[in-house]
C-alpha cells in the first residue's frame, strides 16, 4: 500500500534528525550547515528544475549505492516504513522515469548521498570538507557507552548485554518487540527520552581512548572473560549500528537511559523469558504484572505464554 502524504512527511522528519551531521565552517552563502538541510534543498531545487523527470537506471544507482553502504533491503525498508518489496521495486526501476521526490530525499539522508549523485548529476553545489565530528548518530553511542560501560557493575552489564541482544535482532523480530515495549507502562515514558539531552551525549572522550578489552583469557567461563566478552560485544554492535541504522540506535540510547526498575524488567525480558520467537505471543504478556518478580528466574514449568517466547 502506497505511503500517504503524512507518513512519507513523518519518515524524512525521522531521516532528516538521525540521519544528519554540522559542517563546521560555511562554504557557500545562504546554504544551510545542516546535512539534511541541504539535501532537502537540493529536491527542491531538482523538482523545480523537472531533473527527477526521464531519469535512466535510477534502479541500477541505488542499488550501487546500497550495496556499497552494505545496507540490506530490508534495513533500508524498515528505516523507509516499508517493505523491502518496495525497495526492490525502486530497485528495478531502469527505464526513464519520473523519481518520487520522497525516495530521492529519504535514499539520500540513509545512503548520505547528495542527490544530485543519485540522479548522475553533476552538483551544484560544493561539498563541504568540514564536517562536524559531533555528529548526532554518534551521541547515541555516547549516551549507552558512557551510561552503562563498567565492568564492575553487574546492574549495567545486564542492563547492556540486553540492549546489544535487542540490537541484534533481525528487522521484524525487533519491530515487534519494540512495539510490544511502546504499548507497555513501564517502557511508555522511557521510550519519549531524548538522549540528545542527557550530559553524556556529548562526552564523546571514550572513543579516542578506546582499546581492545578482550585479552587473553585462559577460562572462558571465568567472570572475566564474561565481562569483557559482554562489553566488547557490546561495541561491535553500537559500532555497525552508528553507521548503518542510527534509528534503532536512538531506541537503545534511550533504554540505556531508563530506571532501575525498568531495566531490571528489561534484562528480564530479553535474557531470562528470551526475545519472542512468535512475535504473536506478545500479546499475551503483561511485563508490567509479570516482571515483577523478575530477581529471580521461575521456579515453576514453563508454560504459555512463555512456551511461544
Amino acid at each position: 500500500m502506497p505511503l500517504s502524504a503524512d507518513k512519507k512527511e513523518k519518515v524524512l522528519c525521522s531521516l532528516r534528525r538521525s540521519h544528519n551531521h554540522t559542517d563546521q565552517r560555511m562554504i557557500e552563502s545562504d546554504r544551510s550547515l545542516e546535512f539534511s538541510e541541504q539535501v532537502r534543498s537540493d529536491v527542491q531545487e531538482i523538482v523545480k528544475n523537472q531533473q527527477n523527470q526521464n531519469v535512466v537506471n535510477w534502479g541500477k544507482t541505488i542499488s550501487q549505492f546500497r550495496t556499497k553502504k552494505r545496507i540490506t533491503l530490508c534495513e533500508v525498508a524498515h528505516k523507509l516504513g516499508v517493505c523491502h518489496k518496495t525497495i526492490q521495486l525502486q530497485e528495478s526501476k531502469n527505464d526513464p522515469i519520473t523519481v518520487d521526490p520522497f525516495f530521492l530525499e529519504a535514499f539520500s539522508l540513509v545512503y548520505h548521498m547528495y542527490p544530485y549523485e543519485l540522479l548522475n548529476l553533476p552538483l551544484k553545489h560544493p561539498v563541504n570538507p568540514f564536517l562536524s565530528l559531533d555528529d548526532t548518530t554518534s551521541k547515541y553511542s555516547n549516551v549507552i557507552i558512557n551510561t552503562l560501560w563498567d565492568g564492575e557493575d553487574p546492574n549495567k552489564l545486564s542492563l547492556l548485554k540486553a540492549i546489544t541482544t535487542i540490537g541484534r535482532l533481525t528487522v521484524e523480530r525487533y519491530d515487534y518487540f519494540m512495539s510490544f515495549l511502546s504499548e507497555t507502562r513501564s517502557f511508555k515514558k522511557v521510550l519519549k527520552i531524548d538522549p540528545l539531552d542527557c550530559k553524556a551525549a556529548d562526552d564523546n572522550s571514550w572513543r579516542g581512548l578506546f582499546r581492545t578489552v578482550v585479552g587473553k583469557v585462559d577460562d572462558r567461563n571465568s567472570d572475566l572473560y564474561q565481562t569483557t566478552y559482554t562489553l566488547w560485544e557490546a561495541f561491535l554492535v553500537i559500532d555497525w549500528l552508528e553507521r548503518y541504522d542510527s534509528v534503532r540506535l536512538e531506541n537503545l540510547a534511550k533504554l540505556s537511559l531508563c530506571d532501575e526498575d525498568c531495566a531490571k524488567k528489561l534484562a528480564y525480558l530479553v535474557l531470562e523469558i528470551g526475545y519472542p520467537k512468535d512475535p504473536r505471543s506478545l500479546i499475551n504478556y503483561d511485563a508490567d504484572s509479570h516482571a515483577l518478580k523478575f530477581s529471580d528466574p521461575p521456579t515453576r514449568k514453563r508454560t504459555r505464554p512463555y512456551d511461544a517466547w
